[in-house]
């Protein structure tokens, strides 16, 4: 009898505090995913769609903030215990169409309007306000600012969304104050204001309070998250130097930060900044854990070097032996490989037989061996007569524009340097080949007989 009523007990306690979601979707593909993972992206439900209609029954999830993800749009969710929350959606407008109803669905319905606010005229969610909550001064923005977070507050502390929900959304909402001060240079960027500003120190003294490496707050609140996301991102943003932003990178102790800021690095990858890419892209290769980031981040890599390539090949001017201009574009459909030498190298020299030999052994293939001078432009004169002095004039170019320039195009760490550069114009040698004409043809070798 007492085992029975215990059982009847436990059935009890567990109908109470049962956590349900059912969805109705329309618009979306049989056997499409659905996640639903912490705030630091742990998958904890993955949910295949079956049918229009559908609930899941599974889940235990304790009181706090959740992620819904379809594909790569997140919805945040603050998940109860006895939650029975039912989730609507048109999968052809999915933010603009999320409905909430039953049990739970005023706190999400809540939370769903701080996204909102954020989508753009197409209903995809951004970082960013609309535009004109960005213009005139720093001062104006913070007006609007303070506004925004005291009505945010307002509808916090008037809807009668719980005790527990009210604390932490409290706690969140700061951090999300936080971050908009924090974006607020980047906000003017992408809009193209004219008055583009770097911020002040009194817009940025309230982050000076803030640790941006706290484990725990990085698992328990999404605004927490995306601020030290941010903070860190910037902090290696502005270095110049690689070793720089390693050793910053290096500083972050939470590897769920680490990974979080690698994929806002891959999210800025961009043929705009082909250096500063080129810098992200490492910092990626040399740092992922997973290989899904690792393989996405290298085929956006690609094409961004691809796009340099081109540029480097039409970009750059030089002067052949008989003072005509040449670029590196009349040699496109062919691989070059490239001899960068200095006429005040007394080593340098010796290559060129060296050269001439492989010039000879791959005569019958689609390969041109050019030597490019990096010299001022009054060693002209002497760089032809070491030229006639060696008897050699086929494919000898002099370089007398930006040194910088050329030598951060091709990465040219040292003088002589040999680049293998591809059909299309990449340089495909490693540069730890490029000081040995040997290895770069080994590389060479490779290419061809694969083929």
């Amino acid at each position: 009898m007492k085992k029975w009523f215990f059982c009847l007990l436990l059935l009890q306690v567990s109908l109470i505090n049962s956590q349900k979601l059912q969805f109705n979707i329309a618009n979306d593909t049989i056997n499409n995913k659905l996640l639903i993972t912490s705030v630091n992206d742990e998958v904890l439900e993955t949910i295949v769609i079956k049918e229009d209609k559908f609930e899941v029954t599974s889940l235990n999830l304790e009181s706090g903030y959740y992620l819904l993800k379809k594909n790569d749009n997140p919805v945040v969710l603050y998940l109860k215990k006895d939650d029975d929350l039912t989730i609507s959606y048109d999968a052809s407008n999915f933010y603009k169409s999320i409905i909430f109803t039953g049990k739970g669905s005023d706190r999400n319905s809540y939370l769903l309007s701080k996204q909102t606010d954020l989508l753009d005229s197409k209903g995809r969610l951004t970082h960013f306000y609309k535009k004109k909550f960005y213009s005139g001064s720093e001062q104006d923005y913070v007006k609007r600012l303070d506004a925004y977070y005291k009505d945010r507050f307002g509808s916090l502390f008037s809807s009668r969304l719980g005790k527990d929900f009210e604390n932490e959304e409290m706690k969140d909402l700061q951090y999300a104050y936080s971050l908009d001060l924090l974006k607020f240079a980047d906000a003017k960027k992408k809009y193209d204001f004219l008055d583009s500003v770097t911020p002040s120190r009194s817009l940025t003294e309230p982050l000076t309070y803030i640790h941006f490496d706290n484990q725990q707050l990085y698992d328990k609140y999404p605004s927490y998250k995306a601020l030290s996301i941010l903070k860190w991102k910037k902090d290696i943003e502005k270095e110049e130097s690689y070793l720089m932003m390693e050793d910053i990178f290096g500083g972050i102790r939470n590897k769920n930060l680490q990974q979080a800021v690698l994929e806002s690095l891959y999210e800025s990858l961009s043929k705009e900044d082909l250096q500063q890419s080129k810098k992200y892209y490492k910092l990626i290769k040399n740092n992922a854990s997973t290989l899904t980031l690792l393989s996405k981040a290298k085929a956006k890599y690609d094409v961004i070097r691809q796009v340099e390539a081109e540029k480097n090949l039409s970009n750059f001017k030089y002067t052949d032996t008989d003072g005509l201009s040449v670029q590196l574009s009349e040699y496109t459909g062919k691989y070059i490989v490239v001899n960068v030498w200095s006429t005040i190298c007394k080593n340098c020299s010796k290559d060129f037989e060296k050269i001439a030999k492989y010039k000879d052994k791959y005569k019958d293939y689609n390969i041109e061996f050019v030597s490019i001078a990096l010299d001022k432009k009054d060693k002209f004169d002497t760089w032809l007569s070491i030229l006639k002095e060696n008897n050699i004039e086929e494919n000898q170019l002099f370089f007398d524009g930006s040194k910088s320039k050329f030598i951060n195009a091709y990465d040219v760490k040292s003088i002589p340097s040999f680049l293998l550069i591809s059909l299309k114009g990449e340089v495909i040698n490693d540069e730890k080949t490029r000081s040995s004409l040997k290895k770069t043809m080994k590389v060479l070798d490779g290419i061809i007989n694969a083929l």
